[in-house]
């Protein structure tokens, strides 16, 4: 079963990317009482999530409040992204803009267009990005070009064996 709803919105600067669950099937509440999920919220559900798949562990020492780990749960992503922009060589401006950084005098000179940002962002998703599929496209177009590039030179050698061989005839 496909459920299409039609709300007639737009997004704006003050839509949420990442909201509270809602009753897909009331109308009201999706369009009047939208909130976005809370930091605690988004953070506990990542806590939840890096302990099931392996990356931290309960900590049961409740007399220890503030247990420090060697990854921070939330900023390590923006540690993260910042480290694999930085390693895809960016544009720094563009960069800074990407994680939402002011870029100083600079903005009021320098304003890429939507396109600059994307191509600069392409460079990265290699790094940004655990499937596969993107390297693997590039490989499978880097292996056909060369491919064809062997047949060209396997041609020209044949011909001049070719020629070699009707001279010594």
């Amino acid at each position: 079963m496909k459920i299409c709803i039609n709300l007639q919105s737009k997004l704006t600067t003050d839509s949420f990317l990442i909201r509270e669950d809602f009753d897909i099937n009331d109308l009201e509440q999706i369009r009047k009482r939208a909130r976005s999920v809370s930091h605690k919220t988004l953070a506990n559900s990542i806590s939840s999530y890096m302990v099931k798949a392996g990356l931290r562990e309960i900590n049961h020492d409740y007399l220890m409040q503030f247990d420090r780990k060697s990854i921070p749960l939330i900023h390590g992503f923006r540690k993260f992204f910042t480290t694999q922009l930085v390693n895809s060589k960016l544009n720094p401006e563009i960069r800074e803009m990407l994680l939402g950084h002011k870029i100083g005098l600079a903005s009021a000179y320098y304003r890429p267009s939507e396109e600059e940002m994307l191509q600069e962002y392409y460079k990265a998703i290699d790094l940004l990005t655990i499937n596969e599929e993107n390297r693997l496209k590039r490989k499978v177009e880097t292996l056909e070009v060369e491919k064809t590039q062997f047949e060209v030179l396997a041609a020209k050698v044949e011909a001049l064996q070719q020629k070699i061989k009707q001279k010594i005839k």
